[in-house]
């Protein structure tokens, strides 16, 4: 009986041994090819992390460019300026101090003199996602709007939403109301506008806003809905007056040697994210964040003040005068200024029909 047990299990350990070696050997690796290499890009900017554009704007875009890489390349963010300073973003990414940069054009007074038409107060652009649709069809339709952004590859350009004015005791229903405060302002044309209404304009960085409010240097600021909410302004603000008055222009650049390094598969599967792709994830993060920053201001018994359409007409005829300046200084120039503007106004009526 023993032997007739002992059959069968011979016959199991000999199949053992057997079936094995006729199973498919594991893969082995093709001989001379390497594994690809994995890009790492640093992308530096001067919100705050938590703020929307980065959430829901920035944070996105440097997802879709790895997706779209197939993970080749990987981004990494370095928000509220822990890489360099806002002011310091172009040569940064210039020098490679980041191969990325994301920055607010107010930043560079004098430096990009054709993008601040998007400066000129009171000119009706509704939105952040209109005015980078128009910033980006001048820069594609100007070859001396493209010369202003020497020695990096334009990625996007967008823009933030209609401006307005918050102040911390005085409310502004009307230009008049203006006259006496100190606001942080940025920009040539809105701060030249303030000026004509009486302002005196303050030099202040936005990360310091909250506590030159605080402390009473300045009575007020000019930003849009996604930044009060990045620079978390709601506990020195008492007053919004939603007069969209001005719209800001915002680059992101790389470094143009480490774009040119990139394999043509790779710096095309960037562009497929970029251009009006990239500008409106950014500008419809800002549009996105009004709803929102409006229940909170309204949550903490913030007023939110909607000048009539009257009123409005007279911000819009009190600018006037520095939309003919301005094309005079770019003439002046040398630079395309009235036909800049003419497309300006144009593409304006164009999208908002």
């Amino acid at each position: 009986m023993k032997r007739v047990f002992l059959i069968p299990l011979m016959l199991v350990l000999a199949g053992a041994l057997i079936f094995p070696g006729c199973a498919r050997p594991a893969p082995t690796p093709s001989p001379g090819k390497a594994p690809l290499e994995v890009i790492e890009l640093k992308l530096a900017h001067h919100n705050s992390p938590t703020a929307p554009i980065a959430v829901n704007g920035l944070n996105i875009y440097a997802r879709m460019i790895e997706e779209a890489t197939n993970h080749r390349v990987t981004v990494t963010l370095y928000p509220a300026q822990t890489l360099c300073k806002g002011a310091d973003t172009y040569e940064a990414v210039t020098r490679g101090i980041a191969e990325i940069g994301w920055a607010y054009e107010g930043f560079f007074a004098g430096r990009f003199p054709l993008s601040s038409v998007m400066w000129l107060p009171c000119m009706g652009v509704p939105s952040s996602v209109i005015g980078g649709r128009i910033l980006m069809d001048l820069y594609y339709k100007f070859p001396q709007l493209q010369a202003e952004y020497p020695g990096v590859k334009v990625l996007f350009l967008d823009s933030q939403t209609p401006a307005f004015v918050a102040t911390s005791k005085k409310p502004v229903r009307t230009l008049e109301d203006l006259r006496g405060l100190k606001l942080r302002i940025t920009g040539a044309g809105p701060t030249e506008f303030m000026v004509a209404q009486g302002v005196s304009p303050v030099s202040v960085g936005p990360g310091d806003m909250y506590t030159n409010m605080q402390k009473g240097v300045i009575d007020g600021y000019a930003i849009d809905w996604e930044g009060l909410d990045g620079y978390k302004m709601y506990d020195v603000t008492r007053y919004v007056t939603n007069c969209k008055w001005y719209v800001s222009p915002f680059f992101l650049v790389m470094n143009l040697d480490k774009w040119n390094s990139l394999p043509p598969d790779i710096q095309k599967a960037i562009d497929s994210v970029s251009g009006y792709v990239g500008a409106r994830i950014i500008d419809k993060s800002q549009d996105d964040a009004e709803a929102p920053v409006r229940k909170k201001l309204a949550d903490l018994g913030i007023e939110v003040i909607e000048p009539t359409p009257q009123e409005l007409a007279r911000w819009t005829e009190a600018a006037k005068p520095l939309r003919d300046k301005w094309i005079a200084e770019m003439e002046g120039k040398g630079l395309p200024g009235k036909a800049v503007y003419n497309e300006f106004v144009r593409l304006i009526g164009e999208y908002t029909k």
